[in-house]
């Protein structure tokens, strides 16, 4: 397409970067409209309209172990919320494209670090404390982030377990 102003076109600022989120793989783009979103599970890399790297907004990153991203289009991925980890290769945008790829801390298991990559993240329950049962598909705002004491007429004197004992015949906890 013909230029309007030669002054216009004298320097690689005049080409402008595709804004965050956004990508354009091939060369001589003249239009933001050919900036395409990145995929969900990846990220476009931080720019400046100063300094831009050789590979700078020509291709969309995969979200790191730890993170996700559920949207297109996005600057930055999602950390992993506390009690989850994601563990998956960062080859594969599809490992890290929902919520559901953090895989959730183990039953009898705990954690409250955010963007943590692996189960051993996910601490043992104490004695006296259970787990939270759960499941992929619906998980509560404070799943697996802490342990639930045990409640009254119960116990737990191991460590790592979903749920408590009860007191045997002839015995109480009115805890």
């Amino acid at each position: 397409k013909q230029g309007t102003s030669a002054h216009e076109h004298d320097a690689l600022v005049d080409c402008a970067i595709c804004s965050n989120g956004k990508y354009h793989a091939q060369r001589g783009a003249y239009n933001i409209s050919q900036c395409l979103d990145c995929a969900a599970g990846k990220h476009a890399a931080i720019h400046e309209n100063t300094t831009v790297p050789s590979n700078e907004s020509i291709a969309c990153n995969v979200c790191p172990k730890g993170m996700y991203q559920d949207q297109i289009g996005m600057l930055m991925c999602q950390n992993c919320t506390a009690g989850r980890y994601n563990s998956k290769s960062i080859d594969v945008a599809s490992g890290h494209d929902r919520l559901a790829d953090c895989t959730i801390c183990d039953n009898g298991k705990y954690s409250t670090s955010i963007q943590s990559i692996s189960p051993s993240d996910c601490q043992d329950c104490g004695a006296g404390k259970h787990g939270i049962i759960h499941d992929n598909v619906t998980v509560p705002v404070n799943e697996s982030v802490t342990c639930n004491v045990c409640p009254k007429g119960e116990y737990q004197d191991q460590t790592g377990i979903l749920g408590c004992k009860q007191c045997h015949a002839g015995r109480y906890n009115a805890k």
